[in-house]
């Protein structure tokens, strides 16, 4: 399980949790790692579990896992499929890059702009992107921009729509506006370019709190 630490502590989701809350996070975080649907919380069978077998699984009562739940869904710790299961959007979004960089050395080469490994169009192919043209703008744009092959490989495989595009630059926007980046610790552009998704719809904890300066006391 890839884990960094830098990551881990400069991270507004998690910054603003209390202890216990964290502590829960982080085994649930395992579990999904270890799931046969990596990223995704479901028992071996691709069930999600219920309150009972998660609140032993991670050593609590039942109703403080709820309470922790509700906490971790109000700030958007971790997204939630229609069906109601919980994953990790950046476990999901590394192992979905991983499989195509997986088969793409199956078939000797990189996949082409627009094309999944195996040869065939996607359904989302926008052909008006000049893929490299707006990844060098995206980058241009970012305040530390260290690991630019890592990100271009992550561009490429999450960034195939003017959509996706109009997405990934309202995320760079609320990433910047952050309380996190305004302290001044910034995400190298290589991992951020892994999961930028998770700031597409991003609100600040402290300016929900009502402080426009992002003053607030972390909950």
């Amino acid at each position: 399980m890839e884990f960094y630490p830098g990551d881990w502590m400069k991270c507004p989701e998690v910054r603003c949790l209390p202890p216990e809350a964290k502590g829960v996070w982080i085994d649930m975080l395992c579990f999904m790692w270890e799931s046969t649907q990596r990223g995704y919380l479901v028992d071996p069978s691709g069930c999600a579990y219920d309150v009972q077998e998660l609140s032993r699984m991670v050593g609590c009562t039942k109703p403080k896992l709820n309470q922790i739940i509700n906490i971790l869904r109000a700030k958007k710790t971790f997204s939630e499929t229609p069906e109601g299961i919980i994953y990790s959007r950046r476990i999901v979004s590394k192992e979905k890059a991983k499989n195509a960089h997986r088969e793409c050395g199956k078939l000797g080469g990189r996949p082409k702009d627009g094309q999944e490994p195996n040869g065939t169009l996607t359904a989302e192919v926008d052909t008006d992107i000049d893929v490299l043209k707006e990844f060098d703008i995206a980058w241009s744009k970012y305040p530390k921009r260290v690991g630019k092959k890592r990100a271009l490989v992550s561009f490429k495989a999450s960034v195939k729509t003017k959509e996706a595009l109009a997405e990934l630059n309202r995320a760079m926007i609320n990433y910047q506006k952050c309380d996190t980046v305004r302290r001044g610790y910034i995400q190298n552009g290589s991992t951020w370019f892994s999961n930028w998704r998770d700031w597409v719809d991003y609100k600040d904890p402290k300016v929900q709190q009502g402080d426009p300066r992002g003053n607030g006391v972390n909950i």
